[in-house]
């Protein structure tokens, strides 16, 4: 277990750790990451702070600590974290989806980091399913971000706001495409990173960035992928359309939070698809396939950093104006939200896209013109600059 051990009670200090802990904590300057991922939403800030802390850890010597949901952590993060040697705490009290903010406030206290990074989630007015779930909760980002300000120590936030910014942390990073024209710089109080060139892209897409690929004049290879939980079942529908092509080969990578996996992949493979539930690097995946179908979200970046023509079938109206950002650049093609488009456009498309090696090169160069997957790098070096008590040089 990669788990600190806070938990409510007396205000802790380094003799309630583990020595191997205090150990680490000691010789590496600890930065806290607070996100929260769910099944039910995805689980795509989770990842872009696993990348980002992995690159803390490896390239700048620091200890990155997960902080967020017992929620959270049920829904596979505990498992993601300890694969990748990262440590975690809920912040979690009786409520595994609410955050006790006397924990919070105990990690910091004790740990002292120089600075804490934020990438939490914030549904739109229409997410009526997540906003009327219950048992799910979203506390209000702007007056939080001034809580952890309290602490006297940096605070950076990623997000990815569908209008204009309105939290104001010393760092903001958004890569993404849609925000509304406004004169950021004007704010003086916190100092704005916008656009694609920030996307968190990881480690292992390094060696398929700049490497040549190949462009078959029929498509023989596509790859299905629908983020870590897929609950809105859309894999199901677009492999069914690609297997109507019987020299397609396609391959289903099926994320850890998917509901009922393994009565999933029966069906999936008795289709005729090969199904993936674990690989040693999705970059690899997505650089080798010649075509894919995925989400509106994250997936959109990746696949135009490897140069990969997509089709995007949405969860949300937020993620369908990134997607059609990203087709505007001519990056992919996008259906919009999947519960509003029929069957047999998934196919129509897709057998089109397959035919056409034209579209399929000019989509690919596209892609890797918006995403140059350096953005690791930038924000790793900007959160140096800003340990370091210095803005830097933009990036």
């Amino acid at each position: 277990m990669m788990r600190l051990g806070f938990s409510v009670g007396p205000r802790l200090d380094s003799r309630s750790l583990t020595e191997p802990l205090i150990r680490d904590v000691r010789s590496a300057p600890p930065v806290l990451l607070r996100v929260d991922g769910h099944h039910k939403f995805g689980l795509g800030h989770v990842y872009r702070c696993l990348n980002l802390a992995i690159a803390l850890r490896d390239k700048l010597g620091l200890h990155p600590v997960f902080m967020t949901l017992e929620a959270t952590l049920d829904s596979g993060v505990s498992s993601i974290c300890e694969k990748s040697g990262i440590h975690y705490e809920s912040v979690s009290g009786v409520d595994p989806y609410a955050e006790e903010k006397s924990i919070t406030a105990r990690i910091i206290r004790t740990l002292c980091p120089p600075i804490i990074v934020t990438d939490l989630l914030t549904p739109d007015p229409w997410d009526r399913d997540l906003l009327d779930d219950g048992v799910l909760q979203f506390q209000p980002v702007a007056p939080y971000i001034e809580f952890l300000k309290e602490f006297d120590i940096s605070v950076v936030s990623i997000t990815d706001e569908i209008d204009q910014i309105v939290i104001r942390p010393d760092v903001i990073i958004d890569h993404s495409c849609h925000y509304p024209s406004r004169n950021y710089d004007l704010i003086k109080e916190t100092r704005f990173h916008l656009g694609p060139k920030y996307y968190l892209l990881g480690s292992d897409f390094t060696p398929y960035v700049r490497q040549a690929k190949k462009t078959r004049r029929t498509a023989q290879t596509a790859l299905v992928m629908f983020g870590a939980s897929d609950h809105n079942h859309y894999t199901m529908r677009a492999t069914r359309q690609l297997l109507r092509r019987s020299d397609l080969d396609v391959t289903v990578l099926l994320g850890p939070a998917v509901d009922d996996r393994e009565t999933m992949a029966g069906e999936l493979k008795r289709h005729g698809a090969n199904v993936l539930d674990s690989v040693p690097s999705v970059a690899e995946l997505m650089f080798a396939a010649d075509v894919a179908m995925t989400t509106g979200g994250n997936t959109c970046f990746e696949f135009s950093a490897v140069g990969t023509p997509i089709v995007t079938m949405c969860v949300r109206p937020r993620q369908s104006k990134n997607a059609d950002f990203f087709q505007a650049q001519g990056c992919l093609i996008n259906l919009g939200v999947a519960t509003e488009i029929p069957d047999d456009l998934i196919g129509e498309t897709m057998m089109s896209l397959i035919e056409d090696p034209v579209r399929r090169e000019e989509m690919s160069h596209a892609g890797r013109r918006l995403v140059d997957g350096l953005g690791l790098a930038r924000v790793t070096n900007i959160l140096a600059n800003e340990m370091a008590g210095s803005p830097g040089i933009p990036v």
